[in-house]
């Protein structure tokens, strides 16, 4: 059994290290519609559903992150725990391989059949397509850089992950 001194200090440490991780969450349910809502108030509701649209289409760029990070933030956290740093870039860089390929396709796909895929809402959502190929192009970078956010938390960085995505 844990003596008093000791489940105080693992319960600290588990504190300073859920608190970081939960505003991340907080921030990432804030911003999920932070951007309809600013569209909305600014240009109107018919513009924000536009938007919406557009929006949710070039998020399918994250798709591969998505599936990527469960996988990942295992691996990741295993190595580090290990202290295996080669294995660890080799698997990091190999995930950033798969997550960029996956996105350049979707990206590739909005380019050429965006319209299209717009237009299976209404006629007028295609007045969405700068926006979503704005918005995809931001993804596309944002992917290319590679799964940083799961990767500083699962090797004990959780604050450096929230302040950079307080920052973003």
């Amino acid at each position: 059994p844990a003596q008093p001194g000791e489940l105080q200090a693992r319960t600290r440490s588990l504190l300073s290290s859920s608190i970081p991780m939960m505003l991340i969450t907080a921030l990432g349910i804030v911003m999920v519609r932070a951007d309809v809502i600013t569209v909305g108030a600014v240009v109107g509701a018919e513009a924000a559903g536009v938007y919406f649209i557009a929006s949710q289409l070039a998020f399918g760029l994250r798709f591969g992150m998505l599936a990527a990070t469960p996988a990942l933030s295992s691996v990741a956290a295993s190595l580090h725990g290990a202290g295996a740093r080669a294995a660890l870039q080799a698997a990091v860089s190999g995930a950033a391989r798969v997550v960029m390929a996956i996105s350049g396709a979707a990206f590739l796909v909005l380019v050429l059949a965006g319209r299209q895929l717009l237009q299976l809402f209404g006629n007028e959502f295609t007045d969405g397509y700068p926006a979503m190929i704005l918005l995809a192009a931001g993804t596309l970078f944002m992917m290319a850089l590679g799964p940083v956010e799961p990767l500083l938390m699962m090797t004990g960085h959780e604050r450096s992950a929230a302040l950079s995505g307080g920052f973003a």
